[in-house]
């Protein structure tokens, strides 16, 4: 798999008009609630931002959107016109270290590779400050694993 899913610029239109369910609004609001008010939040693989980043700001915080499709972010800035899209991929995210207060990403793991899966998770461990939640789905579920990073 390469670093960029092209695909999701194909598809981008198709997307929005199909993501109306709520599917990790649960997870992401047990995360935005987990932190303070205007805690600074990177939505990894926020595509069109709808559900889970509208879930961040609604709970009161700032949030960056991090995608590899430049059409999803154009999507994303007309949806969350309050929030920051970044286009680029979590192995190797732009941003530095201890940056966020926590992280979110939904849907994102299962389109990499082990080797990869490896490298954003060290990512999000380096760009989130010590001893704040990150929450990663995973492909066969609909729960989101959360952890604390530890001191």
């Amino acid at each position: 798999m390469g670093f960029n899913l092209r695909e999701y610029d194909l598809i981008a239109q198709w997307f929005a008009s199909e993501r109306v369910d709520q599917t990790g609004v649960p997870e992401a609001t047990t995360l935005a609630s987990s932190i303070p008010r205007g805690s600074f939040v990177l939505d990894i693989g926020c595509g069109n931002g709808i559900p889970i980043t509208r879930a961040l700001l609604s709970g009161g915080h700032r949030v960056i959107g991090l995608d590899s499709s430049s059409a999803m972010l154009a999507n994303f800035r007309n949806n969350c016109p309050e929030a920051f899209a970044v286009r680029g991929i979590v192995q190797s995210c732009p941003f530095a270290d201890c940056m966020f207060d926590a992280a979110v990403a939904w849907g994102v793991m299962f389109h990499l590779n082990p080797e990869d899966a490896i490298r954003a998770i060290a990512n999000v461990s380096r760009i989130v400050k010590r001893a704040v939640r990150r929450s990663f789905s995973h492909q066969e579920t609909s729960t989101a694993l959360t952890a604390k990073r530890a001191r």
